[in-house]
């Protein structure tokens, strides 16, 4: 970890220098537990920093990894979020935990992840997938990791297939509960209605949302949801009908019923339930995805990043930046 921390120096000298041949008008960093590269080259030169937090990445390193550099990080954090012209959280709930942790109120914004269009768009061709057959095909796109609900959505599936036989479960991804889901897919005689694609690349994840006739993000309870799920504006520009957990930011951009179905957090019978409601009602399913390729253009990539950049001209960017003088 003090090596990380060095190299987030040896970054910081490294911005300096390269200003020097093709100067900045600001930095723009997305967070590292271990750097103030951004903030600390900003002072120097000059020029604006925007800091992107993603996540409490400190709590999150002591919650579910090891950190042993407790005090060294919770400085790096608290100099960060107090030093940047202005900060991007990603959800209100980061921006609770940015200004917990020494952050400003007026500067910091709260701004949700976003999605290529281009790339995922409702008329890019469906992938073709072994396996999946000619019923429903209800889909989940990520890392499988506990925090993503996994657990809640097989349970679901297990109610839907019940009723559907024809009913299919399209996993795109890989991770630490693969071998789980593996497990409860033959123990509940479900591993013919179950497909898991493993790791793929990010270019071949479109064409595969684009095979789900429903994509789900079944995020369990949490108390302080600080998610800003990159899949749920990813199905929504793919134009698919999404059935999310009723959590933090995701019941800002699902709206019930007009572009998506939420259902209550950690509670499986509640999402069988909307995923049953799709299956039965083609229609409701067509209508709700067609409505969220409209509503995903809130949230393209271009329009953050057009918004960012006023901010970062609010900050000073194109009018602080001057020449670095070494001293």
């Amino acid at each position: 970890e003090i090596g990380w921390i060095a190299q987030g120096e040896q970054l910081e000298a490294a911005v300096i220098a390269r200003h020097r041949a093709a100067p900045y008008d600001f930095i723009y960093e997305r967070q590292s537990l271990w750097s103030r590269a951004g903030v600390g080259a900003a002072s120097v030169l000059g020029i604006p920093c925007i800091m992107e937090v993603n996540a409490p990445l400190r709590e999150e390193a002591q919650r579910y990894r090891k950190l042993a550099a407790v005090a060294q990080t919770q400085a790096i954090e608290h100099d960060v979020y107090s030093s940047a012209d202005a900060i991007i959280a990603v959800s209100q709930g980061v921006k609770r935990h940015v200004i917990a942790a020494g952050g400003r109120e007026e500067t910091t914004h709260v701004m949700a992840n976003g999605v290529d269009r281009d790339a995922f768009s409702s008329a890019i061709a469906p992938a073709a997938v072994t396996g999946l057959g000619t019923g429903p095909v209800i889909g989940f796109s990520g890392g499988l990791k506990h925090w993503h609900g996994i657990q809640d959505l097989l349970e679901a599936f297990r109610i839907v297939a019940a009723q559907i036989d024809e009913a299919r479960l399209l996993i795109v991804g890989d991770g630490p509960k693969r071998s789980w889901i593996e497990g409860f897919a033959a123990g509940a005689r479900l591993d013919d209605k179950v497909v898991i694609t493993g790791w793929m690349a990010h270019e071949e994840i479109p064409a595969l949302v684009r095979r789900m006739d429903i994509a789900t993000a079944p995020y369990p309870a949490h108390e302080d949801f600080y998610f800003s799920p990159l899949k749920l504006f990813e199905y929504m520009a793919a134009g698919r009908p999404v059935v999310a957990s009723a959590l933090g930011q995701i019941s800002d951009v699902i709206d019930h019923g007009r572009n998506g179905l939420l259902s209550r957090a950690g509670d499986s019978g509640s999402l069988a339930e909307e995923l049953l409601k799709l299956c039965h009602d083609p229609d409701l399913a067509d209508r709700l995805g067609r409505q969220a390729a409209v509503s995903s253009a809130a949230y393209s990539w271009r329009t953050i990043g057009e918004r960012i950049t006023v901010i970062a001209q609010s900050a000073g960017a194109g009018t602080l930046a001057k020449e670095c003088v070494s001293s």
